[in-house]
């Protein structure tokens, strides 16, 4: 026994005076953001090394101004110019199916998921929604709307959608695909997303003398609880109110942390949609596309237009780190995060 434990202790001894072994991290923190700006024109960027590779080995049109929704494993890509809807698979990023909506929507503005099997589908042009057996790939029937619909969301089984020319928000009920109520809400509203945390649905309205010819006011968001159907809040867009009439909201994004973005000319704003308080300044540049990478918690942003090369600026979840800025060769007009 008493040789063991010199035995024991020897080797002890023996190991704490070896040198450490080196930690080796093979890991590499890479990830891909898609982007869409026309036709066929379908790249990924390789992050943080910004490797650029155009893909759409099938050459499917887009046409212009294509925009880009993901929901689970699949890629959705849409235009207001087209009665399609394109499906990619977000890890291969190759084609797997097209919706056809010739006859029932001749251009679609924005889709969202109620579950596995069912979309919801704006167009504008013909002023419905889409309802779209997701098993089927095809549109099962449509809902007319009072006046043309922009974009809608998802909360449960409530749907809400923006109806610009009317200053209101349609809610929609999934259990039987009628309008159930009518919001009013300031002028023009226009983007639309949910926040499943806080259970609200975050309206952003772009005001007056944007989309229209009337002298122009100040943008807003409003937050609108499902459960009641009513406004809870509603905040000026703006850090001066002297810029506010100027200001032109071009995107909305919520974040998990119940944040929610818009880029404006004088940069990315900020709201909390949980206290809903007021509206602050996240970052000043000026940014013309917005998207969450929800995966990752990140903020990727376009920068304007004004002169600026194309770059995709990437910050952290409360906007406070730049974390990559990564060159392009082209303006898009959607963009996603996707694992590599």
């Amino acid at each position: 026994m008493i040789q063991r434990c010199v035995l024991l202790l020897a080797v002890m001894m023996l190991w704490s005076c070896s040198p450490e072994e080196p930690l080796i991290n093979s890991f590499v923190d890479e990830w891909r953001l898609v982007s869409t700006a026309g036709n066929t024109d379908l790249q990924t960027t390789l992050v943080p090394a910004g490797v650029i590779t155009s893909t759409n080995p099938n050459n499917v049109d887009f046409v212009t101004s294509p925009s880009m929704v993901r929901f689970r494993n699949s890629i959705y890509i849409f235009s207001n110019n087209r009665p399609w809807i394109v499906v990619f698979d977000a890890e291969t990023l190759i084609s797997t199916d097209t919706i056809f909506t010739f006859g029932q929507m001749d251009g679609i503005t924005d889709l969202c998921f109620a579950n596995a099997t069912t979309a919801y589908a704006i167009s504008p042009a013909n002023e419905c929604i889409g309802v779209i057996d997701l098993t089927a790939s095809a549109v099962a029937s449509t809902i007319k709307t009072p006046g043309a619909a922009r974009q809608i969301a998802c909360l449960g089984n409530q749907l809400a959608a923006t109806i610009p020319d009317s200053n209101s928000v349609i809610i929609l009920d999934t259990r039987t695909n009628s309008i159930v109520d009518r919001i009013q809400i300031p002028q023009t509203p226009w983007f639309i997303r949910d926040d499943a945390v806080a259970n609200v649905f975050c309206v952003v309205s772009l005001g007056n003398g944007k989309v229209n010819g009337e002298p122009p006011t100040t943008p807003t968001i409003s937050f609108i609880s499902p459960a009641t159907r009513e406004v809870l809040k509603t905040l000026d867009l703006t850090i001066k109110a002297s810029e506010g009439p100027k200001q032109v909201p071009r995107g909305l994004v919520i974040s998990s942390s119940q944040q929610a973005y818009v880029p404006v000319q004088s940069g990315l704003l900020r709201v909390s949609t949980r206290t809903r308080s007021r509206v602050t300044s996240a970052v000043a540049d000026s940014f013309d596309v917005v998207s969450y990478n929800d995966a990752r918690a990140e903020i990727i942003c376009q920068r304007a237009a004004d002169g600026q090369t194309p770059d995709f600026v990437v910050f952290n979840e409360d906007a406070s780190e730049k974390k990559f800025i990564i060159r392009q060769n082209r303006r898009a007009t959607a963009m996603l995060g996707v694992p590599k």
